[in-house]
């Protein structure tokens, strides 16, 4: 399948021949989660969708090792999203990170 990335306004859109994405704010974490999430589509037999040069256009990244290192990235977080977009602070100990995790997503508005 043939992907074209449309980009505008900070913006950009995923385009295939079956589908389009709407306008996303072009953020180093929606480009990560993008090429991670078009990635682990499959069609019915269980081929990839999209080849890893094609979602290296994504992070505008001219190989395909721009996309491989979202994937793994994603792979090493326990193929959790929101895992994904953490980022470890060595300062902090595990006690910490549990504790500003746990306030996070009881109430995501505080912080």
């Amino acid at each position: 399948m043939t992907i074209n990335i449309d980009r505008e306004n900070n913006k950009f859109r995923v385009k295939t021949q079956q589908f389009n994405t709407e306008w996303i704010p072009d953020t180093l974490e929606n480009r990560k989660t993008t090429v991670v999430f078009l990635r682990l589509m499959e069609d019915e037999n269980g081929k990839k969708l999209f080849t890893l040069q094609e979602l290296a256009q994504i992070t505008q990244g001219i190989s395909p090792n721009t996309a491989l290192k979202a994937i793994k990235q994603f792979d090493e977080k326990d193929r959790d999203f929101y895992k994904l977009h953490l980022h470890h602070n060595p300062k902090l100990n595990g006690r910490e990170i549990e504790a500003i995790t746990k306030i996070i997503k009881e109430d995501p508005l505080e912080t």
